[in-house]
């Protein structure tokens, strides 16, 4: 399993159903830019866990623990778009990890994974128009712009606009710092 610095990337197991709950599925501001529904009770919170664990069983997605609390604070994937390009499958972390660099880690485990594990030449990823700081991360990592397309939330049925971004996975993307030389963020380990 994908791991950094300060966070680990693994399959969830049905205890993790309650940190979720309280820390990502029950929490407006986790589902303002993503498109899935609030959870509103403990019993729904224990149902989503079981469908994502079944999930997680034959994709490359995984829950977000914080290394130093073993607390749950997230979840993320990625796939293989065709033989050569991955894309992130979304990147959702509680508030309270917000603007603390763990974003630039699980994007950063995320791209690894996909070059070292998926094979991957090319990493994709999407963010609403509206989410600055998404973008920023997106931009502040070296993608390019490719554009735009219009969606529709299933919650309202408003349309969304969601902005795609491309990098080159490059030797050295995502490695250890001293395989992969200066600018390395974080660790990586699978």
């Amino acid at each position: 399993m994908p791991e950094t610095k300060d966070l680990i990337l693994e399959k969830a197991v049905p205890a993790d159903w309650e940190d979720m709950y309280r820390n990502v599925w029950s929490r407006p501001a986790c589902c303002r830019y993503m498109f899935w529904d609030l959870t509103v009770n403990e019993a729904d919170a224990r149902d989503r866990m079981a469908r994502t664990i079944r999930w997680q069983e034959t994709h490359d997605a995984w829950i977000i623990r914080e290394k130093a609390g073993g607390r749950v604070i997230g979840f993320t994937g990625v796939a293989l778009e065709d033989p050569e390009t991955a894309e992130e499958q979304g990147v959702c972390l509680c508030p309270e990890y917000w603007r603390k660099g763990y974003g630039t880690q699980v994007l950063q485990a995320l791209m690894a994974y996909a070059q070292t594990t998926l094979h991957a030449k090319r990493f994709v990823c999407r963010a609403r128009k509206e989410n600055t700081a998404s973008r920023k991360l997106i931009e502040k990592e070296g993608f390019s712009f490719l554009g735009g397309e219009t969606v529709s939330d299933h919650r309202d049925g408003r349309p969304a606009v969601l902005v795609c971004y491309e990098k080159a996975l490059s030797y050295g993307e995502g490695l250890r710092e001293e395989e992969a030389g200066k600018g390395a963020a974080c660790e990586i380990r699978f």
